[in-house]
């Protein structure tokens, strides 16, 4: 098996954003005969791409040529794609090829969370004694929203024992909403965006503790300002008894 003359070298930048074209640069050499020299290539994901059906070689010397590839712009990010650029001298007597490996990756410029408000909450049922919570249910809805962001990739719980559903996703405003029992005092509703941005909204029915009262210590209360006066009035006493 004979060693191939031909060189063919590409550089990418490793990443390309749907729907724009990215071009790459390559070029072909022979340390063998000159001559017109044919191009070909192709992707494992058939991304639309252009590039120079042939160039011409002379020996020793690179010839250059560019190659345009351009992911449909619904391709998901992290997507990623295997290119192949192949050079073949005339009358098929040699040929090489270069392999670049590219990822679709969409540009970021969502950097805004999600917000989330709760909006209503049912929870007038609920025992103010824990002990018979368990025959009872409390309820709350939330809006959640990521405004002119990328959209809302999903909702879930944080805290809570409860059910929570919300409305379709591609909704601008999204009504979620959460039922439980009246055991389980506390919610945490997380939003999470399509870049990773993260809204939530907390809620709590249990009621609120107040500060623990001071319980005043045993013995005698002190004498206060009182004290003086009855020193005077024993002295007093006394010297009327000398009188």
């Amino acid at each position: 098996m004979s060693v191939s003359k031909v060189i063919v070298t590409a550089v990418a930048d490793g990443s390309v954003e749907p729907g724009q074209m990215l071009s790459i640069p390559f070029n072909v050499m022979t340390e063998g005969s000159g001559g017109p020299c044919s191009i070909n290539a192709r992707n494992d994901r058939e991304f639309p791409m252009t590039f120079p059906m042939n160039v011409p070689l002379t020996t020793g010397h690179y010839a250059n040529g560019t190659l345009t590839i351009t992911p449909p712009k619904d391709t998901p990010s992290g997507t990623d794609v295997t290119l192949t650029i192949m050079a073949k001298t005339s009358a098929a007597a040699d040929s090489n090829y270069a392999v670049l490996r590219l990822s679709v990756v969409s540009k970021i410029t969502d950097f805004v969370r999600p917000t989330c408000k709760v909006d209503r909450v049912a929870a007038d049922d609920c025992p103010t004694n824990v002990s018979l919570c368990a025959s009872f249910r409390w309820n709350l809805s939330a809006n959640v929203t990521d405004g002119n962001g990328t959209g809302i990739d999903r909702i879930t719980l944080r805290q809570g024992n409860g059910v929570l559903s919300h409305d379709a996703l591609t909704n601008l405003d999204i009504e979620a909403s959460y039922n439980a029992s009246c055991c389980s005092q506390i919610v945490e509703i997380v939003a999470v965006d399509k870049v990773g941005n993260v809204g939530t909204c907390f809620h709590s029915i249990a009621p609120p503790v107040g500060p623990t009262p001071t319980v005043p210590s045993g013995g005698p209360p002190p004498l206060g300002p009182a004290r003086p006066l009855w020193v005077l009035c024993l002295l007093l006493a006394a010297w009327m008894a000398r009188s």
